[in-house]
């Protein structure tokens, strides 16, 4: 919920600058607040003793993992986008039909998601002047991307921590793996959480055909402003 809400915010200020425009928004992550940068790289694990349990047709278990870390020196090593273009394209039908996750219904093309950069440099090197670091691990909730994490993993980071997100295979509505390939949530069969109903209420439901910046979430986010 936390991780949810951290994603949104900046989503929600944008919005309401553009609210009553046809311009496309832009999302912009703000700042770590800590004094070092912040380098990330990512790794794509597969466990070949044992089958994907969501998956059982795929006789291995394989996860993409995100790691941010203080940098040394970010010079050479370009900004990583916060989602890939191949990510953002399949997100943009996610947050349009709505899940968990993303409550409000936002139509696609309202939103640029791949064009917010992050503050982390692609596989800088690691600073490690002050010996080993401090690892915390990011794991995201129901349906959730580790791409939701990035806001509070950069700034952790920033402060001098090693933080490792993953994605739960087959969990979050879309996961993209190496060489483009996205694999998607495959639980639409199980029951539904006993807690489905506290983390999705009735007041961030957006009806179709709603304005998805008047929704519960993004309404209450402008308020607490």
């Amino acid at each position: 919920m936390i991780g949810r809400r951290l994603f949104l915010a900046g989503l929600a200020v944008t919005a309401t600058a553009a609210a009553g425009t046809r311009q496309q928004v832009r999302l912009e992550l703000p700042a770590p607040t800590g004094r070092h940068r912040v380098g990330v790289t990512d790794f794509h694990l597969i466990d070949g003793s044992r089958p994907d349990p969501r998956a059982p047709e795929k006789p291995y278990r394989e996860l993409m993992v995100t790691v941010r870390y203080p940098a040394q020196r970010v010079g050479g090593h370009p900004v990583a986008p916060h989602m890939t273009r191949a990510l953002a394209e399949h997100f943009a039908h996610t947050a349009a039909r709505g899940t968990v996750a993303i409550p409000p219904r936002i139509p696609v093309g309202s939103v640029d998601w791949a064009a917010t950069p992050t503050h982390s440099h692609r596989n800088a090197p690691v600073e490690l002047g002050s010996g080993p670091l401090p690892v915390l691990l990011c794991s995201p909730g129901h349906l959730m991307s580790r791409a939701f994490g990035a806001l509070l993993a950069e700034d952790l980071a920033s402060h001098g921590y090693a933080v490792v997100c993953l994605d739960h295979t087959h969990d979050p509505t879309e996961v993209e793996f190496p060489g483009g390939r996205i694999e998607v949530n495959r639980q639409a069969d199980l029951p539904p959480s006993p807690l489905h109903g506290l983390v999705q209420g009735p007041h961030e439901r957006t009806p179709p055909g709603d304005d998805w910046r008047d929704s519960g979430v993004f309404r209450e986010m402008r308020e607490s402003r």
